[in-house]
């Protein structure tokens, strides 16, 4: 069975990092990703796994699309606030809003060809999605207005988040604990500021930026990518309307 597969592979990888592994997985056919009302499913993570079996440090493997920025924001919050140390492990590709996950950690693990795909709000105009980053000086002076506050919105955000030092090294720091401005524009110029959606961040760039980076072997990515292979095809065999799977050693949680 694909489950028993996944959940001999998930043992591996508890074995290799000595400590609990989880699976964040959203259904690559459903282009939304994470949606409004998806803190229920963290919530429920939360509760019925991670308290429950007292877990207090992990790896968290994330796959995906995007999704609903602000409901990004308070799921990877909540994930902060009820676990003293996760590391986001991208061995491929997480996109737009699920880099709040990884930016929200206190350490970011990938491979030689993960990719974080640019943070890329977008504004609602006339019933039409526009990207805010591509309409910051558009001539109608309303949807101008909508770009700004998106972009603005999601900087401040982002600001608040990498103050916390979570996942910001402690050069990036004073001795009065604040966070040094030139390095936190840089990362927010990064992660939000490309021309292209699908453009991204790659190993070369993360390594420029002084946070808690761990570059994984090609073994422990070829294995942590076969574990998502796995999950997809749960996804897949279960119902094809699942969007997600939470995916532990004790079983497979799928949400629509």
């Amino acid at each position: 069975m694909v489950e028993d597969d996944v959940v001999k592979l998930l043992f591996e990888l508890e074995g290799y990092f000595k400590k609990r592994v989880f699976v964040i997985q959203y259904n690559p056919i459903i282009e939304k990703g994470i949606d409004l009302n998806d803190e229920v499913y963290i919530e429920y993570f939360i509760q019925e796994i991670l308290k429950k079996e007292n877990v207090r440090h992990c790896v968290i493997i994330f796959n995906g699309f995007g999704g609903d920025l602000r409901t990004a924001i308070l799921c990877s919050s909540l994930l902060r606030k009820n676990l003293d140390y996760y590391s986001c492990f991208v061995p491929s590709v997480i996109g737009s809003s699920l880099c709040y996950f990884a930016l929200q950690a206190n350490q970011l693990i990938v491979g030689q060809k993960s990719i974080l795909t640019q943070i890329d709000p977008l504004i609602e105009h006339r019933g039409e999605l526009l990207r805010a980053i591509k309409n910051l000086t558009n001539m109608d002076g309303e949807i101008r207005k909508k770009a700004h506050n998106a972009i603005s919105y999601n900087i401040e955000i982002l600001k608040k988040i990498l103050k916390k030092g979570k996942l910001l090294s402690r050069e990036c720091f004073s001795g009065r604990n604040e966070i040094n401005i030139h390095e936190l524009e840089r990362i927010i110029n990064l992660f939000m500021g490309k021309e292209l959606h699908e453009s991204g961040l790659r190993i070369k760039e993360l390594c420029n930026l002084k946070i808690s980076l761990r570059i994984e072997s090609p073994e422990i990515i070829s294995l942590a990518n076969k574990v998502l292979s796995l999950c997809r095809e749960e996804l897949f065999d279960m119902d094809n309307d699942n969007r997600l799977i939470i995916q532990t050693t004790k079983g497979g949680y799928f949400f629509q």
